[in-house]
């Protein structure tokens, strides 16, 4: 379980960092622009990739190595949110900067999703599965709230 408690941990930091980074990003652009319209586009720019590619995503992480999805899609969120606080940090961050890292966040997460769902099961005995699936869904739990 050692393996695991250590991705689960750096996932549990990357899922929260994301959800935190996109609900920042809405209040950001309402105070800014007072346009709900606005705020429903960076939304969608976070879901439609989502839609998209998600049936790609699966059968991608069945077949290239969990891991390089993992840390190329944890990359990509990563990155995404960086510029964007640079661009903020440095006066020039403008709403098509938001929509567009937005959307490569998303595409990031899209990807990291299934590939650790299929991971878990080769990370965990059979025995303590449960165990490692509740922990899962808590950090699903603390990422949403």
């Amino acid at each position: 379980m050692r393996t695991f408690l250590v991705v689960w941990a750096g996932q549990l930091v990357s899922v929260t960092g994301t959800a935190l980074t996109g609900f920042g990003l809405q209040v950001w652009i309402f105070l800014e622009t007072g346009s709900v319209t606005r705020l429903a586009l960076v939304s969608l720019a976070y879901a439609l990739p989502a839609v998209l590619l998600s049936p790609i995503a699966g059968v991608l992480a069945d077949r290239i190595d969990r891991r390089v999805t993992m840390m190329a899609a944890d990359t990509l969120a990563a990155v995404s949110t960086l510029v964007i606080a640079l661009l903020y940090l440095s006066g020039s961050l403008e709403l098509w900067h938001v929509y567009l890292l937005s959307g490569l966040g998303a595409i990031g997460n899209t990807f990291q999703t299934p590939a650790w769902m299929a991971a878990v099961s080769l990370l965990v005995p059979k025995r303590h599965l449960g165990r490692a699936n509740g922990l899962d869904m808590a950090s699903e739990a603390v990422a949403v709230s």
